[in-house]
């Protein structure tokens, strides 16, 4: 019986030294699992870091295509109005060369038929003085 005994306190012994070296496993691996969560928390927070950076750069991005589309479609406007002045002056202003380039056609189609007139009465002054 004491034999018996003795193993059962050997067997004590060993499964107390098993809980023993699973308890340190346990332990190393909380200090693992403990430091892993420091790391992935250290990332997270970095991650939110960028993402808050991103986001303000997003918005200063948006900001300045607003400001520059807004610029754009006044200037474009301005622009159109602007060409559209100037077609109109260019449309009056070609009537009214057109205009003074009849009036002018007409008076040189009149003064060429004065001159025309003027040349036969003189002909006919020199014929006449020549006889």
């Amino acid at each position: 019986m004491e034999k018996q005994i003795k193993d059962q306190i050997r067997q004590i012994d060993e499964l107390k030294e098993q809980i023993y070296e699973h308890e340190n496993k346990n332990s190393e691996l909380d200090i693992k699992m403990e430091d892993q969560k420091n790391v992935f928390s250290d990332q997270i927070q970095d991650l939110k870091k960028e993402l808050t950076k991103a986001k303000d750069v997003e918005a200063e991005v948006t900001k300045k295509y607003e400001a520059l589309k807004k610029k754009y479609d006044s200037d474009s406007q301005l622009q159109k109005k602007q060409l559209e002045n100037d077609k109109q002056a260019n449309e009056s202003r070609i009537q009214e060369l057109e205009q003074q380039l009849k009036e002018t056609q007409d008076t040189f189609e009149l003064a060429k038929q004065s001159w025309i007139k003027e040349e036969a009465v003189l002909r006919q002054k020199h014929e006449f003085a020549t006889f």
